[in-house]
């Protein structure tokens, strides 16, 4: 039962990982954005 569990964590750790880094990339967007002239 355990390898099925890291199984499922797996692709959630994934994707919490992506969604982080593409909210990150966005926000230090939106800042460059409102810094810039």
């Amino acid at each position: 039962m355990s390898g099925e569990n890291k199984t499922v964590a797996g692709p959630k750790g994934i994707a919490i990982v992506l969604c982080g880094m593409l909210g990150i990339m966005l926000a230090l967007w939106g800042l460059a954005a409102l810094v810039a002239p």
